[in-house]
């Protein structure tokens, strides 16, 4: 198989598992997002400004990853090409 199959199966699973950290933050009502060097976490009851700046992260990334696998699928090219 081509890169043009390959790179909308891994942005799709990328959109899948951040939109999954997501809405299980949001169920819980505890967001946390690890990284290498530190951890970052909040909770919405007593904390709910830094929940918000956590809840963010992996917002960004699904957002992120699904825009990609959708120009990946309509322009699988590029935009020139």
């Amino acid at each position: 198989m081509k890169e043009t199959v390959y790179g909308p199966i891994i942005t799709l699973v990328a959109t899948a598992v951040f939109g999954w950290l997501l809405i299980r933050g949001f169920v819980s009502g505890s967001m946390i997002v690890y990284s290498r060097g530190i951890t970052f976490s909040g909770r919405r009851k007593d904390q709910p400004v830094r929940f918000w700046a956590v809840a963010f992260v992996p917002a960004f990334l699904t957002i992120g990853s699904a825009l990609a696998t959708i120009g990946q699928v309509f322009f699988p090219h590029g935009i020139g090409g």
